[in-house]
């Protein structure tokens, strides 16, 4: 799939994944935690609704820079245009390299 893909489309890809890698670590971190307490036993947790308040905020703010740089990539519906245009062109009209 690569080879279809020109050099600086590629260099702004691995840009962004560079750029959202801090992101989506946080998240995959969080979601991890959050997993542990369905492994308490019979012990009781309690958690703080501030707390939580915070955890949201953090999931919320990687989640939000994760789609802006995925949009300063391609906005999404930029690449759905461009890849029905591509679907509708005969092989006439398709440039070759």
């Amino acid at each position: 799939m690569t080879q279809e893909i020109n050099p600086e489309t590629l260099r702004r890809y691995i840009e962004i994944r560079r750029i959202v890698r801090q992101d989506i670590n946080t998240l995959y971190a969080l979601t991890s935690i959050m997993a542990m307490f369905q492994e308490v036993s019979e012990d009781k947790v309690t958690i703080d609704p501030f707390a939580v308040g915070l955890v949201n905020e953090i999931m919320l703010n990687a989640v939000l820079n994760i789609s802006e740089k995925l949009d300063d990539f391609m906005p999404l519906d930029s690449a759905e245009l461009a890849l029905d245009k591509l679907k509708n062109q005969s092989p006439d009209d398709v440039e070759q390299p």
